[in-house]
């Protein structure tokens, strides 16, 4: 072999050494490119399967569902808003102190009238018993004539509901009645007026008065916390009930078909001998007093913490903060 078939030899060994180790690197590396794509690919696999076993999975058919409920959200939204507005559209403006005493006399002289035969708390005064004397500070009239238009409707709804007995009613003094400013809270929306209010009637009562306080069309009330307790505590006596005596039974006898009219005995045959009569059953009569308790015809108390909600109109008509 010549030298020049030597040189040929060894500079054609150096190119395929080079080729092959060029060939082995670029095949290892798209081997580990294709891992990383096949490990991608299942990454992305599993967060589909993932996401498609939602309860609400993102597809385009679930996107315009979302889309059309939330297009009814916002129309819902804004007919509450609309709704709400009538419970705090009036503004509150504050009057003469005298002129919110008529108001008051006025109102409690009037829902005193509605309640016939029905047993009134002492010194009634629809919960404003410290202006019955006392004139309101003129800074306090326009809150206090809102809550008074809210408890004598509340008042009327209990007089229309017929209930044995107004225990008591009680109202959560307001700031301005003590010379204070009323602040709103962050995010507040409505300002609640708390007033306490109890009772005793029938169950017939308490229904409608609940129908009456979830249906105004001037107030908004929210009950917080109500609890009903049976007027008597303790469980029917024995010595309540009353039993049929013998001379009712025998009278009921008398007004029977035949009463006590006895037949003669038979021609020629003698009079049979008295027979013991036979003993008869014990006929219990309860007393109306025991039914009373277990048929649910007793009278029951009453205590309900109510809230009169006032929202405030300026976070009614405020659009909505946009998210960063």
């Amino acid at each position: 072999m010549t030298s020049q078939e030597k040189k040929f030899a060894i500079v054609l060994g150096l190119i395929t050494a080079t080729c092959s180790a060029g060939l082995y690197f670029w095949a290892s590396q798209g081997d580990a490119r294709y891992k990383e794509a096949l490990a991608a690919y299942g990454d992305a696999s599993n967060e589909i399967n993932r996401y498609n076993k939602l309860d609400v999975a993102p597809t385009d058919d679930n996107l315009d569902k979302k889309k059309q409920a939330v297009k009814s959200y916002e129309e819902q939204s804004k007919k509450l808003i609309e709704a709400l507005r009538t419970y705090g559209a009036a503004p509150i403006t504050n009057t003469d102190a005298q002129a919110f005493t008529d108001k008051l006399v006025k109102e409690v002289s009037e829902t005193k009238a509605l309640f016939k035969d029905v047993t009134l708390p002492e010194g009634f005064f629809l919960g404003f018993e410290k202006y019955a004397n006392t004139p309101a500070q003129q800074a306090a009239t326009g809150i206090l004539s809102y809550q008074l238009d809210a408890a004598s409707e509340l008042v009327r709804a209990m007089a229309e509901a017929k209930p044995a007995a107004l225990l008591n009613i009680f109202r959560e003094p307001q700031p301005e009645e003590s010379g204070k400013e009323y602040k709103k809270g962050l995010n507040e929306i409505y300002r609640a007026l708390p007033m306490e209010i109890s009772f005793r009637g029938s169950e017939t009562s308490l229904r409608a008065f609940l129908d009456a306080v979830q249906t105004s069309k001037k107030h908004f009330y929210v009950i917080r916390s109500m609890r009903i307790t049976n007027e008597k505590q303790s469980p029917p006596l024995a010595s309540e009930a009353r039993f049929e005596t013998a001379d009712a039974k025998k009278e009921e006898g008398a007004d029977s078909a035949f009463g006590a009219f006895e037949l003669p005995p038979g021609d020629g045959e003698a009079p049979a001998p008295d027979a013991a009569p036979a003993p008869e059953p014990v006929k219990d009569i309860v007393s109306e007093e025991i039914l009373k308790e277990v048929l649910g015809s007793e009278n029951i108390n009453v205590f309900m913490r109510i809230d009169v909600l006032r929202y405030h109109q300026e976070e009614l008509t405020a659009k909505p903060k946009k998210k960063p």
